[in-house]
């Protein structure tokens, strides 16, 4: 996976980022050119403190050491960045956690977001699993139900 091989270039090794279910990676983790040039959106943060709250086993670039800018958009786009499942953790657990907050963050409100962006990896999958999507926050909610509704609770990964 390219954005984990762009990890262990900035020094974080794969044994460290294996210590967590998820990672929280800049957003422009795949064309930075300096390290000084990393960003996370604000939202990514948002998201982190919902996992964290949930007593997932996850990181963002801070805790791996890793310091990035914010960035702070000021549209009704709701940009979540990269996200990574990684450990042997159950999937639907984090993919629910992720529906419900988007959900709560745009759609319970009279003017949802206009588009959702979000890139997913799950790794440790063979074949590995990516799904990046640029649309409607509601649309995006149906998608991360049916997979995890389709994950079921089983965890099916091992290291």
């Amino acid at each position: 996976m390219k954005e984990l091989v762009k990890m262990e270039n900035l020094g974080i090794s794969a044994q460290r980022m294996a210590e967590y279910d998820v990672l929280f990676l800049p957003e422009n983790i795949l064309s930075y050119e300096k390290k000084d040039d990393l960003f996370e959106s604000l939202e990514t943060t948002g998201i982190y403190k919902v996992f964290k709250a949930n007593q997932i086993k996850c990181a963002n670039a801070s805790d791996l050491g890793i310091e990035v800018s914010i960035l702070e958009r000021r549209s009704n786009e709701s940009w979540l960045g990269i996200i990574a499942l990684i450990g042997p953790c159950v999937i639907s657990i984090p993919l629910n956690i992720l529906s419900c907050y988007i959900y709560d963050r745009w759609l319970s409100k009279k003017k949802p977001a206009a588009k959702s962006i979000v890139h997913l990896t799950l790794i440790g999958n063979d074949p590995e699993f990516k799904f990046d999507y640029s649309g409607n926050a509601n649309g995006l909610v149906k998608i991360l139900k049916g997979l995890a509704d389709k994950e079921g609770g089983n965890s099916g990964r091992s290291k």
